[in-house]
């Protein structure tokens, strides 16, 4: 063997060897212990609230000419937690919802009471600038420990068993699945994870 065919023979060789380093390492799965952990993405809960309120509205008092919805975004985080037993389990934090949720009255709270007496007839001179600072918290406290104690709980969480096929990760809570891709620390699922609740893409960001 000349020089030549010598050193084409061991660049070759460097190449298989890097080559099978490289497969080797993208035949490594992951595991359920990989992927353990706590991630959260923040959504904006805002179409839900708005359709909400409507549906409310039209129900419990037969106003459908309310003319208001929230502008603003109102952000929530939602948590998921992967357990090394393959199970997960998948919930708002109503304290970032909370907060959220009164910036929002605090910013249009106003335009909102005023759409409520137009929709009943009532003229807004009849309400003091005061009176509509103390209907504003009422309505941000009622309306806290509705979403509390009501749907959006429900709405807002789930739980079931997932699984890992290369990077892909599938969620099933036993009545749908949503496939995610998972990225180190990040996992995407694509359009909406839970029903009327944040629009678009859900990143998850491990904690």
């Amino acid at each position: 063997m000349n020089k030549r065919s010598r050193f084409f023979t061991a660049v070759l060789m460097t190449m298989i060897l890097a080559l099978s380093f490289i497969l080797s390492g993208c035949g490594n799965k992951l595991t359920a212990k990989d992927v353990a952990g706590t991630y959260t993405c923040t959504k904006d809960v805002k179409k839900y609230i708005n359709d909400g309120m409507k549906e409310g509205f039209a129900e419990s008092s037969g106003m459908e000419n309310v003319e208001f919805a929230f502008d603003q975004p109102i952000n929530a985080d939602f948590v998921l937690t992967l357990n090394e037993d393959e199970t997960f389990d998948l919930k708002i934090d109503m304290e970032t919802f909370a907060e959220a949720f009164n910036g929002a009255i605090d910013a249009e709270g106003e335009t909102f009471i005023k759409a409520i007496m137009a929709a009943m007839g009532v003229s807004e001179d009849l309400v003091s600038d005061d009176q509509i600072q103390q209907l504003m918290t009422q309505m941000k406290d009622e309306m806290a420990g509705t979403f509390e104690d009501g749907e959006m709980i429900e709405d807002a969480q789930t739980s079931g068993k997932f699984t890992l096929s290369g990077d892909s990760i599938t969620l099933d809570n036993d009545e749908s699945k949503q496939e995610g891709k998972i990225d180190g620390d990040t996992i995407t699922f694509e359009g909406s994870i839970l029903d009327d609740l944040g629009e678009g893409d859900w990143v998850f960001k491990k904690n």
